[in-house]
């Protein structure tokens, strides 16, 4: 992972709605839990350093997780 590139992280509205649902209800797996919650920080422009701080992951688990959803969509990155 280099080092001073940031990692812009854009959802689509579709996406967005379906992050905002998954995480308002119903029982889901930690994993993919945390996974919606970077995606819904890395959206609001929070840095990878900072969206792993907040979800006690490591920066380059929130960079793939950022990078899964650029080149694979929502399925993909969850």
């Amino acid at each position: 992972m280099s080092r001073g590139i940031r990692l812009q992280v854009e959802l689509k509205t579709r996406d967005r709605q379906q992050v905002e649902q998954l995480l308002s209800g119903g029982l889901q797996s930690v994993r993919t839990t945390l996974r919606a919650l970077a995606l819904r920080q890395l959206d609001q422009g929070q840095s990878t350093p900072a969206v792993g701080t907040n979800l006690g992951l490591s920066a380059k688990a929130v960079w793939q997780i950022g990078k899964r959803y650029l080149v694979g969509g929502l399925e993909r990155a969850l």
